[in-house]
């Protein structure tokens, strides 16, 4: 296979060249293995974020001014 010209990787993709469906399956599957363990050969018995419910963070999370 030949090398292909730059022009053929200068179109600049928008929001309108995407399919919102398959974006939306996705962020399930981001989701899922994010806090559920998907993708792992053994699914922990733990779920769920497990680095936010160790970090310690100040304030109450309403934001600070």
């Amino acid at each position: 296979m030949g090398k292909r010209p730059l022009d053929d990787f200068s179109h600049r993709l928008s929001w309108a060249d995407l399919d919102p469906s398959w974006i939306e399956r996705l962020i399930e599957m981001a989701s899922f293995e994010d806090l559920k363990g998907g993708g792992l050969a053994n699914i922990p018995s733990v779920t769920g974020d497990a680095t936010t419910q160790t970090v310690i963070l100040p304030g109450g999370g309403g934001g600070q001014s």
